[in-house]
């Protein structure tokens, strides 16, 4: 079809100017794709940090984890140890203390 059959065409179609109503609904439709964009960036950004957070938690804790497993015995290891005899009645404790760290309070006191 040639230029000028076409803009014969266009010139044949009657304009209609859009109603007050046509016009609000196209512009609440416009306004709203920027917020569904918005929305949908947002969501994505969430899931990311969310992952990125999981990470990092899982990867201090796998760090902990090493750092146990990895440990040397706090008390060394005596020179000629004695033989132990056979558990017979079960475990006895006698003036007892412990605490998790030195900046840390003592959670069993002199237990016997």
């Amino acid at each position: 079809m040639s230029s000028r059959h076409r803009s014969s065409l266009v010139r044949a179609v009657p304009s209609v100017p859009p109603t007050p109503i046509a016009r609000r609904t196209c512009w609440t439709a416009l306004r709203n794709i920027p917020r569904a964009a918005i929305g949908g960036v947002q969501g994505t950004l969430r899931q990311l940090i969310y992952a990125a957070r999981q990470g990092h938690t899982a990867l201090v804790l796998f760090d902990h984890h090493l750092a146990v497993v990895e440990a040397e015995p706090d008390l060394p290891a005596p020179i000629e140890p004695h033989p132990v005899a056979p558990l017979v009645h079960g475990i006895e404790f006698r003036d007892v203390w412990f605490r998790y760290g030195d900046d840390h309070p003592w959670v069993l006191r002199g237990c016997r």
